[in-house]
């Protein structure tokens, strides 16, 4: 369950605000606000489920269920510092940066990881992709191409495969000591020294 959620520019053009899956929050964050909202959110996913609530009934629900007032308060917090984390990446990173943090968010998101890579399903073009990240389509290309070459991922119009190598941003690191296990395989045990 995934959307992209856009503003409309003067000329018509799609930007791309965010892509939120399911258990997300967007549209009107702002309970106290007079400014009306101008984004929208689009399916780019087969199957979407959405709650909508006028802001009055959604004050009136959290004002009658306190422990989901507390829950709405994180998740506000934590879409913030995405907002943030994504603004400071726009300033002060070059494009090709930009991308691969997108992808990993992407795929730190909704991915499945294997021992040498995460896969995730690709619901965007690469226009989309430009638009999210403040560049051009050409752009994007070029660069999918580049990374492709340099063996960090690879991707077809349905996914993308992010390999891990030490070359990217450094969130998703392969490691000799990491294995993915089952979680009935699990067991805690005292770090060794």
């Amino acid at each position: 369950m995934h959307s992209k959620i856009i503003e409309m520019d003067k000329h018509g053009n799609e930007i791309i605000k965010e892509i939120v899956q399911g258990g997300e929050i967007f549209g009107e964050t702002n309970a106290y606000s007079s400014i009306e909202s101008c984004e929208f959110g689009i399916a780019i996913s087969q199957t979407l489920i959405y709650c909508s609530f006028g802001m009055k009934d959604f004050e009136k629900f959290l004002i009658a269920n306190p422990q989901l007032s507390v829950s709405y308060s994180k998740a506000l917090g934590y879409q913030l510092k995405r907002i943030q984390k994504r603004y400071t990446s726009l300033m002060f990173n070059d494009v090709r940066t930009r991308l691969i943090y997108c992808l990993e968010e992407l795929a730190l998101k909704d991915g499945i990881v294997k021992y040498d890579s995460i896969t995730f399903k690709n619901y965007l073009t690469h226009q989309e992709i430009a638009s999210f990240i403040s560049s051009t389509r050409q752009t994007v290309n070029q660069l999918f191409n580049e990374l492709r070459k340099e063996g960090l991922i690879d991707y077809n119009r349905t996914e993308i495969t992010l390999k891990r190598k030490p070359s990217l941003s450094g969130k998703f690191k392969s490691s000799p000591e990491v294995k993915i296990v089952p979680y009935s395989d699990v067991v805690l045990c005292k770090n060794r020294q």
